[in-house]
């Protein structure tokens, strides 16, 4: 709606409409640019009308990834591990992942899921809270340890929203060897393409309903 929010040295605060909408500010600001980078292919799309738009895949640091040992195991506890920051409470609730490991968890009695970053997405998870762990955000150069404990990682996507998002999560799972379970889509397509990981429909542009993504996403994480 282009309202920033001011608060003054007396605590009081207020919302001020911008004179320019952000939106249009970033317009602007591509077009005076020489050139514009994201790490989405489809935001190259996206903003290419105002300007030269490129597109930059994630850069990994390897070193902060490989230089972590492998997590000692000490049972035979198979851990669905996923991590990420604020917005990705829709990637759960609306891709049909959420209900998947509900029955995952019913069906397999030595599997948890291991969720890092955003607690709401741990909150609306609907697997027992003793079959759930949650891990605060911590320091980049701790997420590689974090990342050693996932034996199967997963990347779900919903909305068009999410479709514009990076490969970041693809790039970690396949630098650190762990399998991973992803949603088609325009983010992943490089990985597909070259047979690294296991896709689930997408409900926006594959048009497969909610209740066979739920099927298809139970079924690659069973097997």
């Amino acid at each position: 709606e282009g309202l920033v929010e001011v608060q003054l040295s007396s605590n009081i605060k207020y919302k001020k409409k911008l004179e320019n909408h952000p939106i249009e500010m970033l317009k602007d600001f591509i077009r005076l640019s020489n050139s514009g980078t994201t790490p989405g292919k489809w935001l190259v799309d996206d903003w290419k009308q105002y300007g030269n738009m490129r597109f930059l895949p994630n850069y990994i640091d390897s070193e902060r990834y490989l230089s972590v040992p492998p997590f000692k195991k000490k049972d035979d506890k198979i851990v669905i591990g996923y991590g990420g920051s604020m917005s990705h409470v829709a990637s759960f609730m609306e891709s049909g992942v959420n209900e998947a490991l509900a029955r995952v968890i019913r069906k397999r009695n030595n599997v948890m899921v291991l969720i890092c970053g955003d607690k709401r997405v741990w909150d609306n998870l609907p697997v027992p809270n003793h079959k759930k762990a949650h891990a605060n955000y911590d320091r980049s150069n701790w997420w590689g340890k974090v990342l050693r404990q996932f034996d199967i990682g997963l990347a779900p996507l919903a909305k068009f929203y999410d479709h514009r998002r990076s490969a970041i999560k693809s790039t970690e799972y396949s630098l650190m060897g762990i399998p991973f379970i992803a949603t088609r889509s325009r983010v992943y397509e490089d990985f597909e393409e070259n047979n690294v990981g296991v896709y689930v429909s997408n409900g926006d542009y594959d048009g497969v309903s909610f209740e066979k993504r739920v099927d298809e996403w139970e079924t690659a994480l069973l097997d």
